[in-house]
């Protein structure tokens, strides 16, 4: 069956605020991290998986 094709848009609020959020939160968590042990992590593949799930 072909379905019509639907115009789904690319940003939308729910992910800036999203994004923003998750941002905000491993950004503040590296830093305190990085200042307090002297060890920092790549925070993308936790907020790619977070956001995935929410």
């Amino acid at each position: 069956m072909m379905y019509k094709k639907q115009n789904l848009p690319e940003l939308t609020l729910r992910g800036l605020v999203l994004g923003s959020i998750l941002t905000i939160i491993f950004t503040a968590s590296n830093v305190y991290l990085g200042l307090k042990v002297g060890l920092t992590f790549s925070s993308s593949i936790p907020a790619v998986v977070i956001s995935m799930a929410v």
